[in-house]
C-alpha cells in the first residue's frame, strides 16, 4: 500500500509529515518506502477516541502522558 504513493508521484525525496490511524506496521513501512528520516505522527483524534473508551478515573492520568 505504501509503495503506490510512490507509483502515483509521490516523491521520496522531499521530506513529508506522515498522519496515522495507529497501525502498528504503517511506521514501519513508510519508513522503509520513504526514509528513516521521515516524521511519523499518531492522529490525534483517534488517539483520543482511544481514551474515551477507557474507564474514566483513568482519563486524567492517560491525558496528562498524552
Amino acid at each position: 500500500m505504501v509503495d503506490n504513493l510512490t507509483g502515483l508521484g509521490l516523491d521520496p525525496g522531499i521530506c513529508r509529515l506522515f498522519i496515522i490511524d495507529g497501525a502498528k506496521a504503517l511506521p514501519k513501512a513508510i519508513r522503509q518506502t520513504f526514509g528513516g528520516h521521515t516524521a511519523i505522527q499518531r492522529c490525534q483524534i483517534h488517539k483520543s477516541r482511544i481514551v474515551e473508551r477507557l474507564s474514566g478515573h483513568l482519563h486524567a492520568t492517560i491525558r496528562k502522558a498524552a
